[in-house]
């Protein structure tokens, strides 16, 4: 998978109830770790998936070879915050996932059906965050 060094581990922001965590363990990660602030959702993915499942993302101890986060950033209010708490938890060269919906994809009329989202991305938006 993109040439991640899997002995370096891999940090799940916003697990839900584990079902990536599930994927990474089949793909050999030494070490897995979730992340998710609902407490019902961390314990079941916990315990079902046997996974180090944290609640506080400033727990984390890196560095981690990949970051991962699938359909989450749309719904966090500080995005620079989010950025910021996952960049010192990796060092030079590790990969950043950031799974997200595309405005540019998105008709005008369907952002009705996305209220929980409090952001909307272009490839350029993204850029800017990342580069801050």
């Amino acid at each position: 998978m993109l040439g991640v060094n899997k002995e370096r581990g891999v940090l799940e922001i916003g697990c839900g109830y584990g079902a990536a965590l599930d994927y990474f363990k089949k793909q050999n990660f030494k070490k897995i770790v979730g992340f998710e602030p609902s407490l019902h959702r961390a314990e079941a993915a916990a315990t079902y998936f046997e996974a180090d499942v944290i609640n506080n993302v400033e727990k984390a101890s890196g560095p981690f070879g990949l970051i991962f986060s699938h359909h989450v950033i749309e719904h966090v209010y500080d995005t620079d915050r989010f950025i910021k708490t996952a960049a010192p938890l990796q060092e030079e060269g590790d990969f950043l996932i950031l799974a997200l919906p595309n405005v540019a994809g998105e008709h005008a009329g369907y952002t009705i059906f996305y209220l929980p989202h409090l952001h909307a991305f272009s490839k350029q938006a993204v850029e800017t965050l990342l580069n801050k």
